[in-house]
This record gives structure tokens, C-alpha cells and sequence, in this order.
């Protein structure tokens, strides 16, 4: 009706647009599922099958289950209605910035975010076994997890893959549009892997400090939690200073190659840039009151023992991740700084 009528208003195009890419967003999200769901269930059947040491079926056993037909039933409506919304009502919708968020802040940063965690899961579980193995559960039990695992990789390369050609594809009709659209790219990847290398210190730190403050065995050699925790350490780091480090020399190697101040000054940059030191600070001041206040508490009361540095030991961990990134952060801020003001003196001279 709205078609027929023609001449559709700012608002009405505001609506649609924010129907169309809500609806593709949600059915791209059963279709991930389901898709990743059907993956699942043909590698677990296929595992059992090739590792099992059991000989007796059950009347169920085989692969046309419940959960396959669940899964192939979300799949193929998931797929069905997000490719009707997305390659035939917004196949032309290329000037929408609602457009844009879907691919860059949905579809392309999901992707990202679950190719990582299942690359963790894959690597940790792999770690764990190495570490553990004299006293391991058997090793077939210990894979049981490589089926999810793979399939959520799968469905987040896809994902991943197919956004980020279709961003680029729509891009490249703009020169302008389509750098500022591998800016974006480059420091939202970045970022993550920022996280996760945060969180691998964050881990390493609280983790050395347990071992340093913890009087008992227990914690070494009884429960094995130190080789868990060292898996998981060593997973965030090898994945986040991975993705960090690649994208971020990248940006990086940009500027050389930009001869003005418009790469410092772009708004990528400058968001990465503010949101790190914003959140650097914010964790510091944190952890410094929290540090402070347990501190004061047991000494009021008499009552400074090891408890207290245990009490404290989240939050010194927090403060040393912090102060290891914010003066990397904070000369790279400088730098730009300078470099803009440089080029605004250039200018101004005559």
C-alpha cells in the first residue's frame, strides 16, 4: 500500500528500513542457529560413530533425530525469510546507515565475536588435555566438545566471511566510503583482541598471585585448577594478541602511508583510542578504591592477615593489566595529538 502510494516520507522510509534490517538481523540469527545446530548433530553422530566403544543401538540411534529435524526446520525458515528481507526488499537500500550497523555492528562483529570463542573453545580444550594429560580423563570423553565447537566455527567464518565481502562490495563504489569502512573494520577487530589480551593479563595475573598467596599444596598439585586456568590464560592470549596485533599494525601502517592528519583524526581511531583509555582509567580507579577500602577495613579492625591479600587480589590484577595498556594507549594518544597540531600550525602559517 505504501509502494503504491508513492512519494514515501522520511518517516515512513525510517520504518521500513528499521523493520527490514530487525527482521533480517533476528532471522539470520535462527538461521545461525539452526545451521549450526545441523552441523553439530551430524559431527557428533559422525564422532560417535568413528571413537564410540559401544555395540549396542538403541532404537533411537542414527542420524534423522528430533534435534536434526528441529534444527534443519529453524535453518530452513531462519534462511528462507532473512534471504527474502535481505536480497529482495533490501537489495537496494545501500544509502541506509541502519544498513551499515547491521553489517558492521551485527553481522560482521557477531561473526568475529563467535569464530573467536569457538577458536578459544578448540585451543583451551586441546591446552587442557596437554596439560593434564598423565592424569586425563580418556582422551575420547575429552573431545566430546570438538563437534559444537566446529560447527560454531563454521557458522561464525560464514558469517564473518560473507558480511564482510558484501560490505566491501557495497563500498567499493566510494572510494572514500569504502577506507572508512576498513578503518571501522580494522579497529573494532582490534578492539577485541584488546579484550581478550586484557582478559589473558587479567588471568595471569590473579592466577600467579593465588599460587604466591596460597599456603596449601592443594592448589598446584591436588585439583589440577592452575593447568585449567593456564589453558585458558594461554588461549585468550594467543587469540586476542593474534587478532590485536594484526589489525592494529595494520592501522598502524596506515599512517605511514597518510601524509596528512586525517588518519589520526578519523573517527575510528578516535573512538578506539577514547574508549581504551576511558575504560583503562575507569578499571584503575576501580580497583585503587576497592584495593584501598579492603585495606583500610582490616586495618581499622585489627585484622590485616593473609585474607586480606586475598580480598585484594581481583582488584591488583585489575590495576596491573590496566597499568600495562594505558601508557602504550596514552603515548599512541599523544602522538596523534601532536601530529594533528603540527598540521594545523602548517596550515594556519602562510
Amino acid at each position: 500500500i505504501d509502494t503504491g502510494e508513492g512519494h514515501p516520507t522520511p518517516e515512513t522510509l525510517g520504518i521500513r528500513r528499521f523493520y527490514l534490517y530487525v527482521a533480517s538481523l533476528a532471522t539470520l540469527v535462527l538461521l545461525a542457529l539452526g545451521a549450526g545446530r545441523v552441523v553439530h548433530v551430524i559431527l557428533s553422530e559422525g564422532y560417535s560413530s568413528a571413537f564410540s566403544s559401544s555395540v549396542v543401538l538403541s532404537e533411537r540411534s542414527g542420524i534423522w533425530t528430533h534435534a536434526l529435524r528441529s534444527a534443519l526446520a529453524a535453518a530452513i525458515v531462519g534462511g528462507g525469510v532473512w534471504a527474502v528481507h535481505w536480497f529482495v526488499f533490501a537489495r537496494r537500500d545501500f544509502e541506509s546507515s541502519l544498513r551499515w550497523a547491521y553489517l558492521y555492528v551485527f553481522a560482521i562483529l557477531g561473526g568475529i565475536f563467535t569464530t573467536m570463542i569457538s577458536t578459544g573453545l578448540v585451543v583451551a580444550g586441546v591446552l587442557m588435555w596437554a596439560f593434564r594429560a598423565p592424569v586425563a580423563d580418556p582422551t575420547v570423553e575429552h573431545f566430546e566438545y570438538l563437534p559444537a565447537a566446529i560447527a560454531s566455527l563454521g557458522v561464525g567464518i560464514s558469517i564473518w566471511s560473507y558480511h564482510w565481502w558484501r560490505a566491501q562490495h557495497e563500498a567499493g563504489q566510494s572510494p572514500l566510503l569504502k577506507l572508512s569502512a576498513n578503518r571501522a573494520y580494522e579497529y573494532i577487530v582490534a578492539a577485541l583482541g584488546l579484550s581478550a589480551l586484557s582478559f589473558a593479563s587479567f588471568a595471569a595475573i590473579d592466577t600467579g598471585l593465588a599460587v604466591l598467596i596460597e599456603q596449601s599444596r592443594e592448589l598446584i598439585s591436588g585439583d589440577d585448577l592452575w593447568r585449567e586456568q593456564f589453558a585458558v590464560t594461554l588461549t585468550l592470549a594467543l587469540i586476542g594478541g593474534s587478532f590485536w596485533g594484526y589489525y592494529w599494525r595494520s592501522a598502524q601502517r596506515r599512517l605511514a602511508l597518510d601524509d596528512t592528519s586525517s588518519e589520526r583524526s578519523s573517527l575510528s581511531r578516535k573512538v578506539f583510542t577514547f574508549l581504551v583509555l576511558g575504560i583503562g582509567v575507569l578499571a584503575l580507579l576501580i580497583s585503587a578504591s576497592a584495593t584501598l577500602f579492603v585495606f583500610l577495613r582490616d586495618a581499622l579492625d585489627a585484622s590485616l592477615a593473609l585474607d586480606t591479600l586475598r580480598d585484594i587480589r581481583p582488584a591488583i590484577a585489575v590495576a596491573l593489566t590496566a597499568g600495562f595498556i594505558l601508557p602504550y594507549q596514552w603515548s599512541v594518544y599523544r602522538a596523534d595529538r601532536l601530529s594533528r597540531s603540527e598540521v594545523r600550525q602548517e596550515t594556519v602559517q602562510p
